[in-house]
């Protein structure tokens, strides 16, 4: 039975990637749909690969644990299974499930994978390519539509979020990150169209909402860092349109900010964790949990870092270069942490080079855009560095923000006219 639903499972995939390359013929990164598609799906297996058999152990071994009972329950008991979904409340729960039953988010991930084993006869390495090709989704679209309404970073934003190596592959597979980012992508993707054609119709309108309504439940700090800055945006780019001050780039980027503080304080009621009052206690509680669990050697050494505001503020420049460029080869004392280390000399060089050429950087139309992804890679990547200073997660943690990171650097390179292989 498990294998025909295999089957069954396997060819609904195909017949869903079938639909949605038909769609992308015009699409401006076309020629790279394959390419990207195979390096994303097998990545996604690579890591089931590395976690079932290298590690044994991790978060996506027990979301398949808790999926497997969730979806042996729709088969035995099909009112307590759609109960599970709607409320996450079941009597008698199965040891694999009550495991999450407190743990909103990865309850949430274990539901959606439930699905997947439904179709695919709870064949982990089926909803495996069901999961990454969500994701693929989500940075294609993005990836085609910078492509589209910025012709000049279409090869950068290919190499941002099709191509880079640990974008790639810590977005792919049974992994919150895997959804929580392609949901990101794809509210993102349909935030430009928006913005740049101001088509408000329904269907994309509530594509980015549902979008970002996954990604809060899975990441909700994604949502909490993003919405600030493209708020900002929106609000401000359509003020200086009806006030006619696009050529007043001092005055907008005033703007910007006095509605970013605005927004982001209002934000920061929408999470317990991110209330003024507890954001420091939270950080820090964080920060000591990783500490205690962790190796020395694999941890950002902080001054002193406690649940003071001032404390954790001081500690911000070091979490920022840490969770950007860090470790670095004299770093690294394992291949996992030697692969991160080769991956942040390319960032350090990027951003050489980025800084180097960065009086012609040709932003002008585009500043505020500019402006509000620095602002989410920046508080993101400080943010996640001081919440969880071990190396190996942070590594999995920062692809929430790193495509973006490449993304800004590529574009600014590319703005020199010194790399036309860029244009």
């Amino acid at each position: 039975m498990k294998i025909l639903l295999g089957l069954v499972g396997f060819t609904f995939f195909a017949w869903l990637l079938f639909l949605h390359w038909k769609k992308q013929q015009s699409a401006p990164l076309v020629r790279f749909y394959f390419f990207s598609l195979v390096l994303k799906l097998v990545s996604g297996l690579a890591l089931g690969v590395l976690y079932h058999f290298y590690f044994r152990l991790g978060d996506t071994l027990a979301f398949d644990s808790a999926a497997i009972a969730m979806a042996d329950l729709a088969l035995t008991k099909p009112y307590s299974y759609v109960q599970l979904l709607f409320t996450s409340s079941i009597s008698e729960p199965h040891i694999d499930i009550a495991q999450f039953l407190h743990q909103p988010r990865s309850l949430l991930l274990s539901k959606l994978l439930s699905l997947a084993y439904i179709l695919s006869g709870s064949n982990y390495w089926i909803s495996s390519l069901y999961f990454s090709f969500f994701s693929f989704i989500g940075f294609w679209h993005l990836s085609n539509a910078i492509a589209r309404y910025f012709p000049g970073l279409g090869k950068a934003s290919f190499i941002a979020f099709l191509l880079f190596p640990s974008v790639v592959f810590w977005s792919s597979g049974v992994i919150k990150e895997s959804l929580a980012t392609g949901a990101i992508c794809l509210a993102l993707g349909y935030y430009l169209e928006l913005f740049k054609e101001r088509n408000y119709s329904l269907l994309p309108v509530a594509i980015l909402l549902l979008s970002l309504a996954l990604a809060y439940g899975l990441k909700y700090y994604y949502f909490i860092f993003l919405i600030p800055p493209l708020a900002s945006n929106l609000f401000v780019q359509t003020l200086s349109s009806k006030l006619q001050l696009r050529n007043n780039d001092l005055l907008k980027t005033a703007l910007w900010v006095l509605v970013l503080g605005t927004i982001t304080l209002s934000a920061s009621f929408v999470h317990p964790n991110f209330y003024i009052s507890r954001i420091a206690e939270v950080v820090s509680s964080h920060h000591d949990q990783f500490v205690a669990k962790s190796d020395p050697e694999d941890i950002i050494h902080y001054n002193d870092l406690s649940p003071e505001i001032g404390r954790v503020l001081a500690n911000a420049p070091l979490a920022l270069i840490s969770s950007l460029y860090r470790p670095l080869p004299w770093e690294a004392n394992g291949m996992m942490k030697l692969s991160a280390a080769l991956e942040n000399v390319l960032l350090l060089s990027l951003t050489i080079l980025c800084l180097f050429y960065w009086k012609s950087w040709r932003v002008r139309n585009s500043l505020l855009l500019v402006y509000s992804l620095a602002f989410y890679v920046f508080a993101m990547a400080t943010f996640l560095a001081l919440s969880a200073p071990n190396f190996g997660t942070l590594a999995r943690y920062r692809v929430g923000f790193l495509p973006f990171f490449v993304l800004l650097l590529l574009s600014g390179i590319s703005s020199s006219g010194k790399f036309k292989w860029l244009a």
